[in-house]
């Protein structure tokens, strides 16, 4: 869910490849970056690595806005999510 509010916010999202629903949620080196779980300093390296290409990095934010609001903003889809979150 971390990474749907991020990109919700403008954020690219970064996790890594086959560990939950990332994969299904982020799409690579378009709305975020997935990296192999296997290799220890891909994760770590990533965010340094989207913040060297401003342009890049504002780009992938657009998109993954508009990633998350034309497949995941909708009545439905938010009612399913509150099932899994607590009201404050």
């Amino acid at each position: 869910m971390t990474s749907l509010e991020a990109m919700a916010s403008g954020v690219p999202a970064i996790a890594c490849h086959g560990v939950g629903a990332f994969s299904a949620q982020i799409k690579d080196d378009e709305t975020g970056r997935l990296v192999e779980r296997d290799i220890a300093e891909a994760l770590p390296d990533a965010p340094e690595d989207m913040l060297h290409d401003r342009a890049a990095l504002t780009t992938a934010g657009h998109a993954a806005y508009t990633h998350v609001e034309q497949n995941f903003e909708s009545k439905a889809k938010r009612r399913q999510l509150s099932r899994f979150v607590d009201p404050c």
